[in-house]
């Protein structure tokens, strides 16, 4: 069964390769480049027009807008993931709400979110997404 996810990515640069690699994961994307773009689309889920299996943040600014999201994300059913991006930094917030996915085994780790709709968690290596994804 083919998943949909809804992608907040703000860079437009990064949009078209995520893209790509979750289209390799059987994995459909709805793709919103801003925050106002994504509340709407987390609007239209809650009043069930479509459906999100996940939410992936692909990358923050850090913006009050950003944190807004990030609050209006917390109180949702919906499993959330960020993609961190080499040795980047995870915002805390993130910490908080996320599953955190590394970027040399993001669609291992997405599969593993969307099989087990696993609990915010850190998953900071392959070796990690692997245990999830056995459970």
């Amino acid at each position: 069964m083919e998943k949909t996810i809804l992608l907040y990515e703000p860079h437009n640069e990064r949009v078209a390769h995520l893209v790509f690699l979750l289209n390799l994961a059987d994995i459909r994307c709805t793709q919103a480049r801003s925050v106002e773009e994504t509340l709407n689309w987390l609007t239209a889920a809650r009043l069930q027009i479509v459906s999100f299996d996940l939410m992936m943040i692909g990358s923050l600014v850090e913006t009050d807008a950003e944190r807004q999201l990030l609050e209006t994300l917390s109180s949702s059913e919906r499993p959330l993931v960020y993609l961190q991006a080499g040795d980047e930094p995870v915002p805390p917030a993130i910490r908080e709400k996320a599953m955190v996915c590394r970027s040399d085994d993001l669609l291992h780790c997405l599969t593993a979110c969307l099989e087990h709709h696993t609990s915010p968690t850190t998953m900071e290596n392959s070796d990690d997404n692997r245990r999830a994804a056995a459970r």
